[in-house]
């Protein structure tokens, strides 16, 4: 679905915020200025006085007795960035700019202020109400003798810098600006095509949780994770998040008590220790019970490492096919002292299938998601034996892309049995090429063909500079490949790459856009916006909480927080206007 933006510029009196009048009192004028009419601004007077004078003066013969104003804070900020384009196109018409201090408590406030972003003034003296606006949507204004310019976004914040000077086009040689308060009382109610994207998902990690299970010594008192576990999806909920993707196999091993692999390290402490509780069942019921949907997350081939391997109880499988020395060559090859399942054999898929269809008969949930973890090698010595006797005079990578689609087909198979509805999807790497040609993992065929999946929801960890893989590109890519109406785009994102940006650590493989996530903070809310606009994307997902919130404290990230603070006001918008749909 496209953006659909409204543009409907009103008064502020229609508000109950802004008086247009000299002296603060109302003349019965309201001002409606539309995307066709801001040049020629006509006026409807209802039973009104005349006021002579609806203007102030913000600069005359190059002197000025106002000072811009703009949020305490980083001087990368948005806000900051938005001052300094004022100070800029102001100098551009009068050759003149203003000085420019913060909101910081021990600056004095005066009459005559041009407020910039979201400054603590809002509240004292201005009295400005952002909640109306959407993503791109501002507010300019004035407010006694005070100008005001402000958003809950960069796009909107910049547009309202544009909107201010709009009427000086033809007045570049002036050194003088009079404002027209008549002009300037508007607020532009921007709004995103809401609902579009009814999926909005938040990946719960072995690395997310693994604090909240508990540590080295054990599981956590079981009083405590609940306590620690509701707060994580309290947190999820608040953002506008609607489903949670929990990690239950990472590494060919359990987040839950299972017949077919032994107790996950993340949860007990260390392989060879058993549950005390279940977790995952007190997430699913906690989750549900918040409007939750849970989806049980699988790797399908990673495993342990071999030091690990040989701590697991002899009863499970994988244990007991690496103590048989000819069964571990052929089951469980090692890449750099990492075990992998071979899933060219049909008794390791079959160990696959048996843990996902437990999964589905011990927990009500409501999807399966596999990741991105397939061939982890394109060595021939991998997998020799197997496609030696299975190959059928396929090509190497061909093979081992048919073995991934009987696996996946399968799984698929095991989410509809029984007359279950449980929703089946696979979230791959982003770029394309590599899934396909060096991981051997076939989209096209499982985005084209009803029967293996319900969504795609590749990792797009790009921005827009990303010189190989721009995540708009990117986004398309994967758009332009479904083939089917069985299948959804779910796009997933990253807050990983903001946390380096603001570490100053740059994108290693963006090529020229290296930069990117230390330069700009709203690169997410970007792509949030781009995603709504993506053909048949119905969904988000984020990597991951840990980005958030501290898993165990609840603190907020703050190497996120420039990002987050873009990005969360956009989220909660889409998340409102689809439970208005809903309801």
């Amino acid at each position: 679905m496209k953006k659909k933006i409204a543009l409907t510029l009103v008064l502020l009196t229609l508000l109950s915020l802004f008086s247009c009048t000299a002296g603060g009192k109302n003349d019965g004028t309201t001002t409606v200025v539309t995307e066709d009419s801001r040049a020629d601004t006509k006026e409807v007077t209802t039973d009104a006085t005349t006021v002579e004078d609806t203007s102030l003066t913000l600069i005359a013969d190059g002197k000025s007795e106002y000072t811009i104003v703009r949020p305490e804070g980083a001087k990368d900020s948005y806000e900051t960035a938005a001052a300094i384009a004022f100070n800029e196109k102001l100098k551009a018409f009068t050759g003149k700019t203003l000085p420019v201090t913060t909101d910081w408590k021990d600056n004095e406030v005066k009459d005559k202020e041009v407020l910039i972003g979201i400054t603590s003034r809002d509240k004292d003296v201005a009295k400005v109400d952002r909640s109306m606006l959407g993503y791109g949507g501002y507010i300019v204004a004035v407010i006694g003798e005070r100008i005001v310019l402000t958003a809950n976004d960069k796009a909107g914040l910049d547009a309202a810098v544009e909107y201010f000077f709009s009427f000086y086009d033809d007045q570049k040689s002036t050194t003088t600006i009079k404002v027209n308060k008549e002009l300037y009382n508007i607020v532009e109610k921007a709004e995103i095509n809401a609902g579009s994207l009814p999926f909005r998902a938040m990946w719960l990690s072995q690395f997310d949780l693994n604090s909240v299970y508990g540590s080295s010594g054990g599981q956590a008192n079981e009083a405590t994770f609940r306590n620690n576990i509701t707060r994580v999806l309290d947190n999820c909920k608040s953002i506008g998040i609607n489903n949670v993707i929990v990690q239950v196999r990472p590494n060919a091993d359990s987040m839950y008590p299972s017949e077919y692999y032994a107790p996950s390290a993340y949860v007990v402490g260390e392989y060879g220790k058993d549950f005390t509780y279940d977790p995952f069942a007190i997430i699913v019921k906690e989750a549900h019970d918040r409007g939750l949907l849970v989806h049980a997350w699988i790797n399908p081939m990673r495993a342990m490492k071999t030091t690990e391997i040989v701590k697991l109880d002899q009863k499970y499988t994988v244990r007991k096919w690496w103590d048989d020395e000819s069964l571990r060559e052929k089951y469980l090859p090692t890449v750099n002292s990492q075990v992998y399942l071979n899933v060219g054999y049909p008794e390791v898929r079959q160990l696959i299938l048996d843990g996902a269809a437990e999964i589905l008969a011990k927990y009500s949930v409501d999807g399966l998601h596999m990741d991105d973890y397939f061939y982890p090698t394109k060595e021939t010595s991998f997998d020799a034996a197997a496609y030696k006797e299975y190959g059928s005079g396929k090509s190497l990578a061909d093979w081992r892309r048919a073995n991934i689609n009987t696996l996946v087909e399968g799984l698929y198979s095991i989410s509809k049995a029984d007359g279950k509805n449980v929703v089946f999807g696979i979230s791959p790497a982003g770029n394309i090429d590599n899934v396909y040609n060096s991981q051997y993992a076939d989209i096209y065929t499982w985005c084209a063909n009803k029967g293996y999946i319900d969504y795609i929801c590749p990792q797009i960890y790009f921005g827009f500079e990303h010189k190989t893989c721009a995540f708009d590109k990117t986004a398309d890519k994967w758009s332009g490949i479904i083939k089917t109406d069985g299948v959804c785009l779910i796009i997933g994102m990253t807050l990983g790459k903001a946390v380096n940006g603001a570490q100053n650590k740059p994108d290693t493989y963006a090529g020229d856009g290296a930069n990117e996530w230390i330069n700009n903070k709203d690169v997410l809310l970007r792509c949030l916006v781009r995603s709504t606009e993506t053909d048949k994307c119905t969904g988000v997902a984020y990597f991951c909480y840990q980005y958030f919130w501290n898993p165990t404290t609840g603190a907020e990230n703050s190497y996120t927080k420039a990002e987050r603070d873009n990005l969360l006001p956009c989220l909660s918008e889409i998340a409102k206007a689809d439970e208005g749909k809903n309801n």
